[in-house]
């Protein structure tokens, strides 16, 4: 049975890129899948950096069309702040895009594709690990 929004974190949209079946079913299974800009823009830097620019990147615009690119907005900015804030008075540093992934997921009230352990840091955030 189809399940709402879903977010996409970057090592989840790769493992869709490669074709991982466990992935792959989950995006199938949802209803809309949204991609975080800035997940867009760490696939582009793996694609620019790899052996096969041209393939890759024509593999990332497919998935693009296939999801929902979401940019940042006031809101996103707003939570990114208010993680950001909290992450740093309890002492937990987290890569900073990925602090942006997770607001855009929270923003969006969508459970996050990842297999990152850090994320279980981020307060109310919904992992849906594969």
């Amino acid at each position: 049975m189809p399940h709402g929004s879903v977010c996409l974190d970057t090592n989840a949209a790769i493992d869709i890129l490669n074709g991982r079946p466990s992935v792959v079913r989950l995006v199938e299974n949802s209803l809309h899948v949204l991609l975080p800009v800035t997940v867009v823009g760490e696939l582009r830097y793996g694609a620019y950096r790899s052996m096969k620019i041209s393939e890759n990147l024509a593999k990332i615009d497919s998935l693009e069309l296939r999801c929902t690119v979401v940019p940042v907005n006031s809101d996103i900015a707003d939570r990114y702040g208010q993680l950001r804030t909290v992450l740093h008075d309890r002492g937990v540093p987290l890569p900073e895009n990925d602090i942006w992934i997770a607001a855009c997921a929270l923003c969006n009230h969508s459970p996050l594709i990842s297999n990152d352990i850090h994320f279980n840091n981020i307060p109310a955030l919904r992992i849906i690990r594969f």
